[in-house]
């Protein structure tokens, strides 16, 4: 019979070779980097199989630090436990029967592989953490509705339930069943543990899962993902050792803002949707080109003349994501996204290449300090704001979310017409290619609908105007932007006079 020396020496190596054990019922669930669980180490668990499952199970998991990502977010869950503008949720249509069964698999096994999706929070000792809870099962509903718009709209409730944070997974799904050969399934995701990036990489894993799982594939997965939780927990060390050594940047850069106000209570999302022509999209890219910078500093400088034009002045911050996922965790669910403040100024007169210049300097020189942590930032500048943002407006351009093709599914992503506010003022914008779309998102406590309406109308707008004249001067081209922004609110209005028309000529077709 083994002896307690005996199991201390098994955990010992085991820990030693990184691997990790948890519970599924009675069932010991191990992880291991390739290589690493050998027959030895199979037969020793064996043998002290009954001894190592009362073990694991007094065995409470170690509660670590957060990530710099996620300090920040856990602030504003702790401010406000019920709010649900940091939940992530995404949506496909499945054509066919769905197995409940495979997608209940495939859910399960991702949580079984990426531990951030099963963490739980607390405070301890004054200090916000985290740690693994046991293996435990996705939340899954299955129900049925009648027909797509009942289903879109139940499903929009459900990414808009909130996140208890202890005792369950930061991962939740639902099917729903709502005409005879079509299904819904949404995942629903918290922020703090998932990242729009990993949210796309979680969804197409799921999908990869249960095309295996239904149909017998056998498409790649990789299931031994580095772990996000000690990942939060290196960078939480790194960046304590590291001090406040950067620091001086950030404060230099953001010295003598504008007083920073804290997010108005009340009000709800609003939001504009915008779609820029292909046309427009390739003069920005050889803008980009010509001037050796990247897309993201051209949609910057153009969202950047339409902010300050709105607020009456020449010194603005906007708000950017910068994700500090390295190549080790591409394959990690987690959240690895930092948020970077980027002062932009210049002259009203300046030419818009010199202004792009410039706006271009100030991304590359927020990128090469982004290690660090925007909350520190906070802490150092406006201590006694912690729930205020140092940006004006917030500023995400990414590449459009796809669902790859995977052999024996007929899938399609859905455009779901939930809002999610988690910035007091946001554009997003997705391209693919020449394909480009935008999103502006408002709280309306601060911002009012219609000026929301009027900063989309000129944002839209600016980026014409500023694909046909990018050398021209920033007050000609927003004379410019003024007159088309005008033609574009005219055209609109015309085009809802004419359906208000249609319908009423309906109602009265109708009524004869």
């Amino acid at each position: 019979m083994a002896s307690d020396d005996d199991l201390a020496r098994l955990l010992a190596k085991l820990d030693d070779q990184a691997i990790t054990l948890s519970l599924d019922g009675d069932k010991i669930v191990w992880r291991a980097p390739e290589g690493r669980m050998t027959p030895a180490l199979m037969t020793a668990m064996t043998d002290v199989k009954p001894r190592l499952i009362e073990a694991l199970r007094g065995r409470p998991a170690e509660w670590v630090a957060l990530a710099p990502p996620q300090r920040r977010l856990y602030v504003l869950m702790r401010l406000d436990p019920q709010r649900v503008d940091l939940n992530v949720s995404a949506a496909v249509s499945f054509t066919g029967a769905l197995d409940i069964d495979a997608l209940k698999q495939a859910l399960n096994s991702l949580l079984e592989d990426h531990d951030a999706l099963r963490t739980e929070f607390a405070l301890r000792d004054g200090r916000a953490v985290q740690r693994v809870m046991p293996m435990v099962r996705v939340p899954l509903t299955v129900d049925a509705c009648d027909g797509d718009k009942i289903a879109r709209d139940r499903a929009n409730l459900e990414a808009r339930k909130a996140f208890t944070l202890v005792g369950e997974p930061t991962l939740r799904a639902l099917a729903l069943h709502y005409s005879e050969n079509a299904w819904l399934v949404q995942l629903t995701f918290h922020h703090l543990t998932c990242d729009q990036g990993s949210m796309r990489l979680a969804v197409n894993e799921v999908l990869t899962r249960y095309a295996n799982a239904a149909h017998g594939t056998d498409l790649p997965v990789n299931r031994h993902p580095r772990s996000f939780v000690r990942f939060a927990q290196a960078e939480a060390e790194r960046i304590s050792h590291f001090g406040d050594r950067g620091m001086a940047y950030w404060s230099e850069h953001l010295e003598g803002l504008p007083p920073r106000s804290s997010p108005k209570p009340g009000g709800g999302p609003y939001a504009v949707n915008l779609s820029v022509g292909p046309e427009t999209v390739a003069r920005l890219e050889k803008l980009a080109e010509r001037e050796r910078c990247t897309f993201t500093a051209v949609v910057m400088a153009v969202f950047g003349l339409v902010i300050r034009h709105h607020l009456g002045r020449d010194d603005i911050v906007i708000g950017s994501p910068f994700s500090s996922r390295d190549a080790a965790h591409g394959d990690t669910v987690g959240m690895f996204i930092n948020a970077l403040a980027i002062r932009l100024r210049g002259a009203p007169d300046a030419p818009f290449d010199h202004w792009l210049k410039s706006v271009s300097r100030n991304l590359i020189a927020a990128v090469e300090h982004a290690h660090i942590p925007y909350d520190r930032v906070i802490d150092t500048l406006i201590p006694e704001q912690r729930n205020a943002e140092l940006y004006d407006a917030w500023l995400a351009v990414r590449q459009s979310f796809e669902i790859p093709a995977i052999p024996g599914l007929s899938v399609q992503q859905l455009e779901m017409n939930e809002i999610n506010a988690n910035h007091t003022l946001k554009m997003e914008v997705d391209r693919t290619g020449l394909s480009m779309s935008a999103k502006l998102i408002g709280v309306t406590s601060a911002w009012k609908p219609a000026q929301m309406d009027r900063l989309a109308h000129r944002f839209s707008a600016a980026l014409t105007v500023v694909a046909r004249a990018p050398s021209d001067r920033l007050d000609h081209i927003w004379n410019e932007v003024e007159r088309e922004a005008e033609t574009l609110s005219a055209r609109l209005k015309d085009s809802k006079a004419k359906r208000a028309r249609s319908s009423l000529k309906a109602i009265v077709h109708n009524r004869a």
